[in-house]
């Protein structure tokens, strides 16, 4: 037997101790895989990492690696380089660690949202880490700034600053002239750069669909200050069906306040029979402001809040599609989930962009 199979066997042995521990009653079957919410649970040495059992493992970067029986997306994978400290240092609280099972079994106490409320915990295996060791810009703090050069890049495909509105229009800044319309008079108040856009749980913005029809690599960011959380969930973007918020494929950015870990960024991509997803680790406090960043590119989707890489999909989203005719901020088409708080700087530019090249953290 290979030390590499000897290895694994030892693995599947200590994810099973671990398995049958973590079970409130006796089985007849083992499980085939479970979430773990503190190492106690995983057994021979293993830590509970972002809610499956890793062990060491010399080959992995980071020295670890998930045990066999951790949730879809984790077993068998290297833990991600930046969680070597969480590893170190699990308390076994599991106050910070991704509880699958209970965010599989959410649902939305609002009955006539299909989309993203029955659905929207599935992507909690995605990687959460919340460090980012490439991030070259964590040190310009310049709220005045509009981006790293001051200036709007080149690669803006549409700039909505909110500080140039003829009611109902938003104007683009980024020259592209892909202007958006409020659904109604919102108001703006002074935010980062100038004044942002503030919103209430039925306003929403509609962003004109040629910003991201046809691209498979883009980037969206923003400023964001949640200034009244609403339940389950509030929505900062919606790309999908204008009526139908069930119909795949869909791609949604919202701020969960139901399913742990709270008041963090989300991103939910349905398509076919599966979901696909982004989990954040930075909590985006009440009255505090945030800047987030979503990038999509062939290597597939990421999270940076405040420069941080909060969390990771390689699966890539083909964004090809008639249903993905529809693009709004704040809540849904349907009036689920509105969002109350700020929004700033919102800018769509191609390619997926590294924290160097994103607008500066507030």
């Amino acid at each position: 037997m290979t030390a590499r199979a000897r290895h694994l066997v030892q693995q599947l042995a200590w994810g099973i101790t671990g398995a049958l521990a973590g079970l409130a009653t006796p089985a007849c079957t083992l499980p085939t895989s479970f979430a773990c919410l503190n190492s106690s649970q995983c057994g021979g040495g293993g830590q509970c990492v972002a809610g499956g059992c890793a062990f060491p493992d010399g080959d992995c970067p980071s020295g670890y690696r998930y045990g066999v029986l951790s949730p879809e997306g984790l077993a068998g994978l290297c833990v991600p380089v930046g969680f070597e400290s969480s590893v170190s240092d699990d308390s076994g609280s599991g106050e910070d660690m991704l509880d699958t099972s209970e965010s599989a079994s959410s649902a939305s106490s609002d009955t006539t949202d299909t989309n993203a409320t029955s659905e929207s915990e599935s992507e909690s295996e995605s990687d959460t880490s919340d460090t980012d060791p490439t991030d070259t810009e964590t040190t310009d703090t310049n709220p005045t700034d509009t981006g790293t050069t001051g200036e709007i890049p080149d690669t803006a495909i549409a700039h909505y600053s909110f500080d140039d509105i003829a009611l109902p229009t938003i104007f683009d800044s980024s020259g592209n002239d892909f202007h958006a319309e409020m659904s109604s008079l919102q108001p703006t108040t002074p935010a980062i750069v100038g004044e942002g856009l503030s919103f209430t749980s039925t306003d929403h913005v509609i962003v004109p669909l040629g910003v991201l029809a046809g691209r498979t690599a883009f980037t969206i960011e923003y400023y964001v200050r949640v200034t009244q959380p609403t339940q389950p969930r509030q929505f900062i973007l919606y790309y999908g069906h204008e009526v139908d918020t069930a119909a795949k494929p869909n791609l949604t950015v919202y701020v969960e306040h139901t399913v742990p870990p709270l008041r963090t960024a989300r991103v939910l991509w349905a398509a076919g029979n599966q979901n696909y997803g982004l989990v954040g680790t930075t909590p985006l406090d009440q009255n505090e402001w945030h800047h987030v960043a979503l990038t999509f590119d062939n290597s597939g989707m990421r999270m940076y809040v405040d420069h941080f890489l909060n969390a990771e999909d390689p699966f890539v989203p083909s964004l090809l599609s008639p249903n993905l005719a529809y693009i709004q901020i704040g809540g849904l088409p349907t009036g689920f989930g509105g969002f109350v708080g700020t929004i700033d700087e919102l800018r769509f530019s191609e390619g997926a962009l590294t924290p160097g090249e994103l607008q500066p953290v507030p």
